[in-house]
């Protein structure tokens, strides 16, 4: 997951009328178009291409007049976390059926429910669900939804794409720092659940970009260290560098992946051996 900024979008003033008064208006294409202008046909959630896909814009806060009730039906969660979500009845958000700041750009793997792909019997996906803290208020306005207390991580606040910090197994943690069986631990793993994020399919794409960007980081080094570099090895050092640096752009799939193995590397690698990591590389393309 990486931050997406949805200010610098550019929604046609009369989307919203129109869409009102025909919910299934080419309109809705154009809108499509216009998010896709921000980091192209990559899903929001789980950071995947979909280029042969219809990527659908999903309504963050459910748009349905009920919330669907979120159970371990659709998660497998310590009852440490369960405890911390609220588990009553929970109003929807038709308020913001056509408000954009609602909108997530979305795969419908992330988007939708899907059982067949489950291999523990768990129905996953976003669907409409959005649990919320078990002590927060609902929002039932657009103005109160800055104090409603939600565990769904949000690719379009800035702080929630770092609560996240991907491995080399293809797998997610919590990030350093953050406490077991905090509210931001009990995000994490609500998120990794209702987003689908262990799905086989996209795990094991994460594990070979991991393993890729590792190898690209250890030739990268060797060429990096060598004091008389040939032409042709400072050419090959050039050229994998572009490709490092594109892969940590916003646009590039599991670009979030490449940043977390870059940061394990700085972590617990040998400071010196890999020097170039600290200098080369500016440390903004580090932020999700």
């Amino acid at each position: 997951m990486r931050y997406i900024n949805t200010s610098i979008l550019v929604i046609d003033a009369n989307w919203i009328a129109t869409a009102k008064k025909d919910k299934y208006s080419p309109l809705w294409s154009s809108l499509k178009t216009a998010f896709e202008s921000l980091v192209g046909k990559k899903c929001w959630y789980n950071e995947s291409i979909n280029d042969g896909t219809s990527n659908p814009i999903d309504h963050f806060r459910p748009k349905a007049a009920q919330v669907k009730k979120f159970t371990s039906k659709y998660a497998t969660l310590d009852p440490a976390i369960w405890s911390q979500l609220f588990n009553t009845s929970q109003t929807g958000y038709p308020f913001l059926e056509f408000d954009d700041t609602n909108y997530r750009y979305a795969c419908g793997f992330a988007n939708s429910a899907h059982y067949r792909e489950s291999i523990d019997g768990i129905t996953r996906g976003k669907w409409d669900f959005f649990p919320i803290r078990s002590t927060s208020a609902i929002a039932t306005t657009k103005a109160a939804i800055t104090t409603e207390e939600i565990a769904l991580l949000d690719p379009c606040d800035k702080n929630d794409p770092e609560y996240l910090c991907f491995n080399e197994l293809g797998g997610i943690d919590a990030s350093d720092g953050i406490l077991t069986y905090s509210w931001e631990y009990c995000r994490v793993k609500v998120s990794i659940e209702v987003y689908n994020l262990m799905y086989s399919v996209i795990s094991q794409k994460r594990l070979e970009k991991w393993v890729a960007s590792e190898r690209e980081i250890e030739l990268l080094t060797v060429l990096f260290n060598r004091s008389n570099k040939t032409p042709l090895e400072q050419q090959t050092f050039d050229h994998l560098f572009i490709n490092l640096i594109t892969s940590l752009q916003k646009r590039s799939e599991y670009s979030a992946v490449v940043i977390d193995c870059i940061k394990n590397y700085i972590k617990r690698k040998d400071a010196i051996v890999y020097k170039w990591l600290h200098t080369e590389i500016p440390s903004d393309l580090l932020k999700k």
